[in-house]
Formats: structure tokens, C-alpha cells, sequence
């Protein structure tokens, strides 16, 4: 199977010097395997070059896994299992035509003033929006950005420097984001981005941390946690690590 992923995870067919110095297999007993592989056409070899590359075999087995996979089943089911493990509330948010939106979340705390599901979340004041912001083009963010700026009765000019010059390069940094002026009073929050396998952003998923449990200063603690959560469902779903 290290063989196989190795193919897979590959954006480009490989030489069998290259598969040799990934996999650390000597290339004549590497070469057996891809003949075993090629014979149940899970590999193939191309005819001019040489390289090898993911079979037919490999591709219709894909394919049909991905027909049965819904991804926010898995998102679920990551998010509910860090939300028992840090004891706080969860949330996954994605992006709309209205901005970003709640679509999952896990009030463990029985916060009063937790979300509904289906509600609109700010780009400025909440630990999500800003993940949106920082990934998506700015065609697309910049009207609810506004919208945003306006409701909270803010200066556009200066939200725009505050998102370009500070926060949007600490989250492409980073990969994850932490607030203390979170959408809930008494909430600060952290926020990561997951990506799907083309490497565009899927949604932003992330915990709310009662102020009280938290302090004026990020949790670097929490924060590396999110963002390894993040990473951690980015590859469940298919991300390889490069953006397209």
C-alpha cells in the first residue's frame, strides 16, 4: 500500500528512481510490486515516459468511495469528538452568498446565548469570518465585508487595512485564528481553516472559549490544537498539502 499512496499522493506521474527514494525500496523489489499492481491495473505505466501513475482500477475505486462520502459527516463527527476533549463548545462554518453561515455546532457548555444554526457570522467580530476573509478573493468577501463594517458601525477603510496588513497574513501564516472579541459576550474563540481536495477552502471549524477559562493573551495550547484539528480533516477529505 506505500507503493500505491505513494502514486496517489504524487500531483505527477514518477519515475521509479523517484517512487524508489519515496517509498525507501530497493527499485528491483519495488519494480515486482508495481508489476503486481499494474497486473490488477491499480498502476500503469506510460508507454513513452516510462512513469508510472494511479490505474484505472485505482481511479473507479476512488470514485465510488467519493460517491459515498459526504464530507460534513466526517466534519461532524471530528468536531463532536473535540468538542468531548477540550469540554468547550464547538462550531463549523461555511461560506455563502450571505456571508459566513453556522452550520454545525456543539453547545457542550449550555451557553445562553449560544448560535442557531443557519445564522449569519460576522467577517470582522467573530474568530470564522475572518478565515473566509483571508482565503477567499476579496471579489468574493469584500460586499459582506461591508455589509459587516456597517452593522457594526465601523470605518471601511481601516477594516480593510486591519484585515490586509495584520490579520489576513497571520492566518495564511498560521492557519488559524484566535479572538477575544468573539460574536458570544464572555467568549473568545479559535478558528482553523479545512480544505478540500482541490485545496479550496471547505469551511472553518473551530471552539469557543468561556473568557474566564481564557486570558487577555491567545491560547497557544488551543490554538495549536485547532489547527492540527484542521489540518487533520483537510486530509481525511483529500487535501495533499498544495493550494491550488
Amino acid at each position: 500500500m506505500d507503493v500505491l499512496n505513494a502514486i496517489i499522493s504524487s500531483r505527477t506521474p514518477m519515475s521509479l528512481i523517484e517512487l524508489s527514494d519515496r517509498t525507501q525500496l530497493a527499485p528491483s523489489k519495488l519494480h515486482r510490486y508495481l508489476v503486481s499492481l499494474s497486473r490488477y491495473n491499480m498502476v500503469r505505466q506510460h508507454q513513452t515516459t516510462g512513469l508510472y501513475d494511479v490505474g484505472s482500477a485505482a481511479i473507479s475505486m476512488g470514485l465510488t468511495a467519493l460517491s459515498r462520502f459526504d464530507g460534513f459527516d466526517l466534519i461532524h463527527e471530528r468536531v463532536t469528538s473535540l468538542s468531548k476533549q477540550t469540554g468547550f463548545n464547538t462550531f463549523v462554518c461555511v461560506w455563502t452568498e450571505s456571508g459566513p453561515v453556522l452550520v454545525q455546532s456543539h453547545n457542550v457548555q449550555h451557553a445562553v446565548a449560544w448560535i442557531r444554526i443557519g445564522s449569519t457570522i460576522s467577517t470582522i467580530s467573530s474568530a470564522a469570518g475572518p478565515i473566509f476573509v483571508a482565503y477567499l478573493d476579496r471579489s468574493t468577501t469584500e460586499r459582506v465585508i461591508a455589509r459587516d463594517t456597517a452593522s457594526e458601525d465601523r470605518d471601511l477603510t481601516e477594516v480593510i487595512r486591519w484585515f490586509d496588513d495584520e490579520v489576513c497574513p497571520g492566518i495564511l501564516e498560521q492557519e488559524v485564528y484566535w479572538t477575544d472579541g468573539s460574536v458570544l459576550p464572555h467568549f473568545a474563540a479559535c478558528a482553523a481553516p479545512v480544505f478540500d481536495m482541490q485545496g479550496q477552502l471547505y469551511c472553518a471549524m473551530g471552539v469557543s472559549v468561556p473568557l474566564r477559562q481564557s486570558t487577555s493573551q491567545p491560547d497557544r495550547g488551543m490554538m495549536d490544537m485547532i489547527r492540527e484539528t484542521g489540518r487533520s480533516i483537510s486530509r481525511e477529505l483529500g487535501y495533499a498539502g498544495r493550494r491550488s
